[in-house]
């Protein structure tokens, strides 16, 4: 029937019964069940299903039951279905939101920014928006995350977006920034959580460095002063500190807010592990009269500081530092407890700086009293107090060094055979 014309007439059931196969015979429904679902056609029912793993292990849950009768086919079918959703629901909800493939329109609805923010791909794409430059998204992203600004700041990928809003000062204006600023510091504890993150701090730090108000950046510091104590104790918190310090000049009031509250609490904060470290750093960086009232503090409650096992690095970098008369008063605040001290394991370090870095004078002072103490022979034979009589040995000459050296001498036969003992001896010995 290649050719056609008007007075034939074509049969179609006639046709296709010509050209149909043999009837095969019927196939069990099982047999049926695996060939539709062998075809290259993918089933409705298994888009964004779970892996084939999951699905057996879930058919392996549920069989049990379903020989005891306690589930049909139709509700293992159901859990089935159900997983998958679970499964995929994350996915296909930012599937509706946005297509971050296609160049669309922008699809930025409220309520949804904070949830975008959150995911790395959602994140990219509010940024690309806020360099798109619309100021129409801009301020809906901006109000967006207002109310959800600390959860950001802390989010593995919400906090990109927090930077990217404070460093586009082109794009974004200053009110929407010092908005943001007072939301942030509206609550001291959601502040101190966020400085003392491993992400929040990276931003806070950021954030002091973009704000250009002079008025906001006060009440910014204001905050970070009231936590100061906190951050100084924290390795993350004292970042934030840190980037104070070198954002702002001592004779900065900003900065003169931060200083009075390390002043007050400066042994709290000296005697903790990181914190000695901060105000370390506080003393090589403030010059002046800025300083001044810190290390008075120190030299204040030296006694206190020296027989710490983290306050006396403290003491010892400002001995170090040879500021005016500073030794000097150091030396008057722990006069007559340098026995003590030198038979402390933290505090001896500080008494063998005092005999390095003092005038002579002052270091004469230091070595009379440990002679003139009955429990010099103690001194002698303590494993941190033989050091304090090597170092004094070393710093010592002329009247002063011959009679430490006779004196010492004299205790030869206490000495000669102790651990300890025995190193001062020989070093006397060799003195002489």
């Amino acid at each position: 029937m290649n050719n056609f014309c008007s007075s034939d007439v074509v049969d179609p059931l006639m046709e296709e019964h010509e050209h149909s196969p043999p009837l095969q015979p019927v196939q069990d429904k099982t047999v049926i069940h695996q060939q539709l679902y062998s075809s290259h056609v993918q089933d409705v029912r298994t888009l964004n299903a779970p892996r084939m793993e999951d699905n057996n292990t879930l058919s392996n849950n549920y069989n049990d039951k379903s020989s005891n009768g306690l589930l049909n086919y139709s509700e293992m079918n159901m859990m089935r279905i159900k997983a998958a959703i679970e499964a995929n629901v994350h996915k296909m909800h930012f599937h509706h939101i946005y297509n971050y493939m296609n160049n669309r329109p922008s699809l930025l609805k409220r309520g949804l920014v904070p949830v975008m923010a959150m995911d790395e791909l959602g994140c990219r794409y509010l940024q690309a928006k806020i360099d798109e430059g619309n100021f129409l998204d801009v301020e809906i992203i901006v109000s967006e995350v207002k109310d959800r600004l600390h959860q950001l700041i802390t989010h593995p990928f919400g906090n990109y977006l927090i930077l990217k809003i404070f460093q586009a000062k082109d794009i974004v204006t200053m009110d929407q920034i010092n908005s943001l600023s007072f939301m942030l510091i509206s609550n001291d504890q959601k502040l101190l959580d966020v400085c003392i993150h491993d992400h929040g701090t990276r931003v806070m730090q950021n954030i002091l460095e973009n704000i250009e108000n002079t008025f906001t950046l006060y009440e910014v510091t204001r905050a970070v002063g009231r936590i100061i104590v906190a951050l100084m104790k924290n390795i993350n918190g004292s970042y934030v500190v840190l980037q104070c310090l070198k954002l702002f000049p001592p004779e900065f009031k900003d900065f003169q807010i931060i200083l009075d509250e390390v002043v007050r609490n400066c042994v709290n904060v000296a005697r903790d592990k990181v914190g000695c470290s901060v105000i370390q750093k506080f003393l090589r960086h403030v010059v002046g009269n800025a300083i001044t009232l810190l290390i008075v503090e120190i030299i204040s409650k030296a006694m206190v500081l020296a027989e710490d096992s983290y306050g006396n690095y403290v003491v010892q970098y400002v001995i170090k530092m040879m500021w005016p008369r500073a030794n000097q008063m150091i030396i008057e605040v722990l006069r007559g407890k340098f026995v003590r001290l030198s038979l402390n394991k933290h505090a001896s370090n500080v008494v063998e700086d005092l005999l390095r870095y003092c005038e002579y004078n002052d270091a004469a002072v230091i070595v009379e009293e440990i002679m003139r103490s009955r429990d010099f022979l103690t001194v002698l034979k303590d494993p941190f107090g033989n050091y304090v009589a090597q170092r004094a040995l070393q710093c010592t000459k002329g009247r002063l060094c011959r009679e430490l050296c006779h004196l010492i001498i004299s205790k030869n036969r206490k000495l000669r055979n102790h651990l300890y003992g025995k190193r001062v001896l020989a070093m006397a010995t060799a003195c002489t």
